[in-house]
């Protein structure tokens, strides 16, 4: 997988505000403010607060779509890759790929 140096910026990148807000709200974080740094340090797959099941997270995914496909162009775009989907094979799960749909659930 392909990262930046620690410090680096994404040049270029748009601002994310709305999709940041949306994270943050379905994570509970104004309740639980360390949820943020706790995300950071032990990874998507540990499970957090609206993002533990499918339906949880097909609906976010659904409510946000277009947001979170412009910012995964551009981090894709940043990080040197020809596309999003090239990216998300780096992934760890890429194997969620494999599935109709390309790992949108129904």
């Amino acid at each position: 997988m392909r990262q930046t140096e620690e410090g680096d910026t994404m040049e270029g990148t748009k601002d994310h505000r709305e999709l940041t807000a949306a994270i943050l709200e379905r994570l509970g974080a104004s309740e639980c403010p360390g949820v943020v740094e706790e995300v950071a340090a032990h990874g998507a797959d540990a499970g957090w607060p609206g993002f533990v099941y499918t339906p949880e997270c097909v609906e976010f995914y659904q409510a946000n779509k277009e947001a979170i496909w412009e910012l995964l162009e551009e981090q894709a775009n940043a990080l040197g890759y020809a596309n999003s989907i090239a990216m998300i094979a780096d992934f760890e799960r890429s194997d969620m790929l494999d599935t109709e749909g390309g790992g949108e659930s129904p």
